[in-house]
């Protein structure tokens, strides 16, 4: 189980640590809609809310501090609640995001945009830890 919490804790670590630096990188998402592809932060009336999208993915320290408190200890239901809840938080941002202009899978592939290759991937891999770790409670 260290392991498992380790190998969580890392991941959430790397997404939460990209998110924060993402913005320094300045050039924003690439818009889903336009042909070719450009900038959001480009185009009129769009693209001030990338930073903020972005950020959003910071709620996942709340349950990378609450596993780091916890662990040596087994997964617990608020555990799985906290992260329900960052999850959504993120898929909602995400949500909102794609909404506008961005395409954040589009800038990761195209953009060749490794902060978000590597947030993707962290949380990839981190829902494989949760689940790991969900299923040695039970």
């Amino acid at each position: 189980m260290p392991r498992l919490s380790l190998l969580y804790c890392g991941s959430l670590a790397i997404v939460v640590a990209n998110t924060i630096l993402w913005p320094l990188d300045g050039t924003g998402f690439i818009a889903g809609r336009v042909n070719p592809a450009s900038y959001c932060s480009v185009l009129m009336s769009s693209g001030g809310d990338d930073d903020a999208m972005i950020f959003a993915l910071v709620i996942f320290a709340l349950p990378m501090a609450l596993r780091i408190a916890r662990f040596h200890r087994p997964w617990t239901r608020i555990e799985s609640v906290l992260y329900g809840f960052s999850w959504l938080g993120a898929i909602f941002a995400y949500f909102l995001a794609t909404m506008d202009c961005a395409a954040p899978v589009a800038t990761a592939v195209i953009d060749h945009d490794l902060q978000l290759i590597a947030i993707f991937t962290a949380l990839g891999l981190n829902c494989v830890a949760a689940a790991s770790l969900f299923r040695g409670a039970t």
